[in-house]
């Protein structure tokens, strides 16, 4: 474990009060002062639309009557999926859910049919989303509590000790859901995880405290002995004229028997450590307790040391600790979150970490929750180091390539891979995320970019000139067939099978992660690609997949995925430039979908940014799913819409994104009655 701290066993005990607020050296970031110069734009606060099921279901009925029920009506709809049955009343919350993204994406109507225009298919796709929601059984929804995963814990250790905590990967791995790891229902406690926390405890509190030699009990005589002796009273005469006074003076002397002033120290210690560690001030009941070690320590003559070791293991141990809970969230459903817990949230949502000093102030003071006041705290935070997290926290599982360090490709047919090239294709996404989260890039530079991050190696793999050394670099992609996060090496690997390129899940990717679409699952009976395929001779990806198609099995998810996958051919299952493979020369074009065609991928990222508003609400959605540690209901999502659309239609870019987030009922609400995920 490394040390990013002295150690507290070099210093007086009394020491450990300072210390536990943390001195680590960080870069300063800009101060309130300077903050509070920049012009907090119009509110950023969003409340719950109201929706009114009676005008969505009379706004839809014409549009359904004219682009929708010739295919899904009668006793067999198209896709098992009747709007007339659910007009007329049939609640089937996921059935709008999925008819609004099908609409949203263009991908229904079918091509061959009549199209609605622009404003037709958002209001198909917004009462579509009224409905939804309307639709959803309502319920109080059940309140998650959500435990540190893996990277929060170790993060928290940092913050509060200093220590380059390394422990985390004894703990079980953390379930993921929805794309992330830090869903509450998923982060349960098991009995080997608490063994696993309560063996963490002990080496963190061992690392903490460098001498392990048990302090002798000490009496504290006064500072001179001549001080205990018995007072005596002297009469004599004095020969001097002077003004009759009395003198008082008082001695504080520490007692023989130290116990109360270590009692005093150890209250100390225990709430200033307590106030950080459970992100909320520690009640006295809470101290009371753990005060109960240091007495017992005492009584068995193992020193005060020991007592304060016992006391913090019991803290880390602790529920409050290793869990995401304000108290009030139990008692006032509906109700805000109280200002320590809105910290609590804001500061695990941007930085994987508890809140510090300036969070803490504010959430005393009440002062937090106030909107001017958040404004400039997110804005702060964005630009801190510890937003790094977001890129490799959020945007690494967003994006699904935090599986490329452990991916092993088939060095027969890539003997150019190495762990060097490996580490550095994961490096670029992270270093060109953390700047478009932190440095106020442009979200459609997602979908395109005339820049990346590079060092030689990964520059030696593109095929950029010039770039030497393993540092990192920004890099003009002027000339270079790349831009975005589509033509990364990560990405591209990730999608890839350890043989080959992949354009069936290069296109599955761009459905999901950039579209925010869905394939659905295959039919029963419906056969895998290579034992579709395996009597047959060598054939090119096209051909391949063309074949494949003919099976009406098949054909229903692959025309919405291969010709995305497609417009990906001409890179390798490592991200590498190629003109052919051992097939042929490689036709990189993608053809089928509604009004999508394109030959290469400068045309498929083209393509793409007609979507921009469906890249930007699918971001916006898994935002929200991370920074709240759950899935979303029929009725978040219609906050999120106008949250989206908001962004869409202003200057998109990442930090408004995240400022109409926070500032969202959605996000500062404990909980409330709702739908169920």
């Amino acid at each position: 474990m490394k040390r990013l701290l002295p150690a507290f066993g070099l210093l007086p005990i009394w020491g450990l009060v300072v210390l536990l607020d943390g001195s680590r050296p960080r870069p300063v970031p800009p101060s309130i002062e300077e903050l509070a110069k920049v012009r907090i734009p119009e509110d950023w606060t969003i409340a719950f639309p109201p929706r009114d099921p009676v005008l969505a279901r009379r706004e839809l009925t014409p549009l359904l009557n004219k682009y929708c029920l010739d295919c899904h009506s009668g006793e067999t709809p198209a896709g098992e999926i009747s709007l007339e049955s659910m007009q007329k009343g049939a609640q089937r919350s996921e059935g709008w859910t999925k008819a609004a993204t099908e609409v949203r994406l263009r991908t229904m109507p079918p091509p061959d049919q009549p199209q609605p225009d622009r404003s037709e298919r958002e209001t198909l796709g917004r009462n579509f989303e009224i409905l939804a929601a309307d639709s959803s059984p309502l319920s109080v929804r059940r309140f998650a509590i959500r435990r540190l995963n893996r990277t929060e814990y170790a993060n928290t250790i940092r913050d509060l000790f200093g220590l380059d905590f390394a422990g985390g990967s004894k703990f079980p791995a953390d379930d993921v859901g929805y794309d992330f790891d830090n869903i509450a229902d998923l982060l349960t406690l098991s009995p080997l995880l608490i063994e696993r926390y309560c063996e963490a405890a002990e080496e963190i509190v061992d690392a903490v405290f460098r001498s392990e030699t048990a302090k002798e009990k000490i009496l504290n005589p006064a500072p001179d002995p001549a001080f205990l002796a018995d007072k005596r009273q002297f009469q004599a005469p004095v020969r001097e004229t002077a003004v009759k006074r009395l003198v008082l003076s008082a001695h504080d002397l520490p007692p023989l028997d130290p116990k109360e002033v270590e009692r005093q120290r150890a209250y100390e210690i225990f709430r200033s450590f307590g106030d950080r560690a459970y992100r909320r001030p520690i009640l006295h009941s809470e101290i009371t307790r753990l005060l109960a070690f240091v007495e017992s320590a005492q009584r068995h003559h193992e020193g005060f040391e020991s007592g304060i070791r016992m006391g913090l293991k019991a803290m880390l141990c602790s529920p409050n600790f290793l869990f995401h809970f304000d108290r009030e969230e139990f008692l006032r459903a509906g109700a805000p979150r109280t200002d320590f817990a809105l910290a609590s949230r804001l500061s695990y949502f941007l930085w994987s970490s508890l809140p510090d000093a300036e969070l803490f102030e504010l959430a005393a003071r009440g002062e937090l929750h106030q909107p001017d006041q958040l404004t400039i705290q997110v804005q702060r935070m964005l630009r801190d180091d510890k937003a790094r997290a977001l890129a490799t926290d959020f945007g690494l599982q967003w994006l699904r390539v935090r599986g490329v360090r452990t991916l092993h490709p088939d060095l027969h047919l890539s003997p150019d891979f190495d762990e060097e090239l490996r580490q550095a294709m994961v490096q670029e996404t992270e270093l060109f995320l953390d700047a478009l989260f932190r440095q106020e890039g442009r979200l459609l530079d997602l979908l395109d970019s005339d820049y990346t991050f590079v060092n030689e190696r990964l520059a030696r793999h593109y095929g950029i000139p010039g770039v030497r050394g393993r540092e990192f670099r920004k890099v003009s992609l002027k000339g270079i067939p790349r831009g975005g996060i589509l033509t990364q090496a990560s990405v591209l690997t990730a999608t890839s099978s350890p043989a080959r390129s992949s354009p069936v899940q290069r296109g599955r990717w761009i459905l999901e992660v950039i579209l925010g679409g869905s394939p659905g699952s295959p039919p029963p009976g419906a056969d895998s690609l290579s034992s579709n395929l395996s009597s047959q001779p060598v054939l090119t990806a096209r051909q391949r997949l063309e074949q494949h198609r003919r099976s009406p099995q098949c054909a229903s998810c692959h025309k919405k995925l291969d010709p995305w996958g497609l417009g990906l051919e001409s890179f390798d299952a490592l991200g590498a430039w190629r003109d052919g493979d051992a097939t042929g020369l490689i036709e990189a074009s993608g053809r089928g979908l509604p009004e999508e065609s394109f030959r290469n991928p400068a045309e498929l990222k083209a393509r793409l940014q007609t979507h921009a508003e469906s890249l930007i609400h699918t971001l916006t959605e898994k935002l929200a799913i991370y920074a709240l540690g759950r899935g979303l209901t029929a009725s978040d999502r219609l906050i999120l819409r106008e949250i989206s659309s908001r962004v869409s239609q202003q200057d998109p870019r990442f930090s408004r994104l995240v400022q109409y987030l926070v500032h969202s009922e959605l996000f500062q609400e404990a909980t409330r009655p709702g739908d169920q995920p």
